[in-house]
């Protein structure tokens, strides 16, 4: 009977709010999410869905506005430990992510997030932002972050790295990056492995990169040199890779087909998929 109680109260201590279509825009129907967010006070976790992947007349556009109501109430919370919070296509900007991500950091238990910010209109600054957040939080284990078509250059990047290069705690961390059609400014995976080997905590680490413009084919990144960089990661014992290229792209960078470099003898789980399209 113990025992039986005992998940039962597991259970109530973690909660979904699934507000993918309640037309959460333009001053309207925010009620919604306040009255979510005011029942995450007793959780120890909550997934909030906010963002659809599929196109919708009622798709949120929460803003700014929203992220404040968000931000609050987490930042209230003395217990909080892993959150999942969707937000794709919600326009939260820069600012928004200042806002979300300044309360996120003052609820000190936390160990766990994942946050999905596809197409938010963050810029370099915003990612700043996060990253300096990030690293007021003494507990946190876990970041899984999608900021995929954004506009985000190789120095919003750089800048987050050097804010997790802070958290100590850090272990696991993951990234999904999906480059703009119309972006100058190229995020090359060479680039990211630097950044990474200075991360002395990370034991593993995830990264989708998906390259989709026709000029990219005369890139110079090699991935040979982002291997070598993972190679200097001695902790690292979890390696996901997953990058996606057009054909030129590709060609340019031949050694992909050398990915055996990356099955050193520590490695426990190695993972990776290279794929290219015309």
């Amino acid at each position: 009977m113990r025992r039986l109680k005992e998940i039962v109260n597991h259970k109530k201590l973690n909660k979904t709010f699934d507000l993918v279509y309640e037309n959460i825009k333009h001053g309207q129907n925010y009620q919604l999410l306040i009255s979510a967010m005011e029942q995450i006070q007793e959780l120890q976790s909550f997934d909030l869905i906010l963002g659809s992947d599929r196109p919708s007349h009622d798709q949120n556009e929460i803003k700014e506005q929203g992220a404040i109501i968000i931000s609050e109430q987490v930042a209230k919370s003395q217990i909080l430990e892993k959150i999942y919070i969707k937000l794709n296509k919600n326009n939260i900007g820069n600012q928004g992510v200042f806002i979300l991500f300044e309360g996120i950091s003052k609820s000190q238990k936390i160990k766990t997030i994942k946050i999905d910010l596809t197409e938010n209109d963050i810029e370099d600054i915003g990612l700043s932002y996060l990253g300096q957040s990030i690293k007021n939080l003494p507990q946190l284990q876990s970041l899984n972050l999608n900021l995929s078509k954004n506009q985000i250059s190789i120095k919003g990047i750089e800048q987050l790295f050097e804010e997790l290069i802070q958290c100590k705690s850090l272990t696991y961390l993951t990234l999904n990056i999906i480059e703009d059609l119309e972006k100058k400014n190229i995020i090359h995976a060479k680039q990211i492995g630097e950044y990474l080997s200075k991360c002395k905590n990370l034991k593993y680490f995830s990264l989708f990169l998906e390259k989709v413009r026709k000029s990219f084919q005369n890139s110079q990144c090699d991935c040979k040199d982002f291997s070598s960089q993972i190679r200097m990661c001695d902790q690292i014992t979890f390696l996901d890779i997953q990058i996606i290229g057009h054909i030129g792209y590709y060609q340019n960078n031949k050694s992909f087909k050398l990915f055996k470099i990356f099955k050193l003898a520590r490695l426990v789980q190695f993972k990776h998929k290279i794929v290219y399209s015309l």
